[in-house]
């Protein structure tokens, strides 16, 4: 809901701001509630959650669990794609992942962000 979403974009900034420590309690605090959920809004949240963990971590020092998380944020972002028509949430996944990786030195050929949103608008 709100509050989960308010404490994703609170993480989001402490991590943007260099606050890694803060942003890796504030987003591992909020996705251990969030690994319960079944809604779509919840998992998405989720999802950007476990990327910015995922930053977060490799910047404490943690390369085995950022990829970790990294991985585990893949795997829902997948899940979403395979349930939901919302590409904007795929694009955002795609510039998180790519934002990620690059980070934590894994050379990856994931579809970019650009490439979803070309896909979206050859369907329409």
């Amino acid at each position: 809901g709100l509050q989960d979403r308010t404490m994703l974009i609170l993480g989001a900034m402490q991590y943007r701001l260099g606050r890694h420590n803060e942003a890796h309690r504030t987003l591992e605090e909020r996705t251990e509630r969030l690994r319960q959920s079944t809604d779509t809004e919840g998992l998405y949240i989720l999802a950007c959650a476990e990327y910015f963990l995922a930053m977060a971590r490799y910047q404490l020092g943690h390369d085995f669990q950022a990829r970790q998380r990294l991985i585990e944020a893949d795997d829902i972002a997948q899940r979403l794609k395979n349930v939901t028509s919302n590409w904007h949430w795929q694009v955002e996944f795609a510039t998180l992942h790519r934002e990620t990786a690059k980070l934590l030195g894994i050379d990856t050929d994931e579809e970019g962000a650009e490439d979803v949103a070309a896909d979206k608008e050859s369907e329409n």
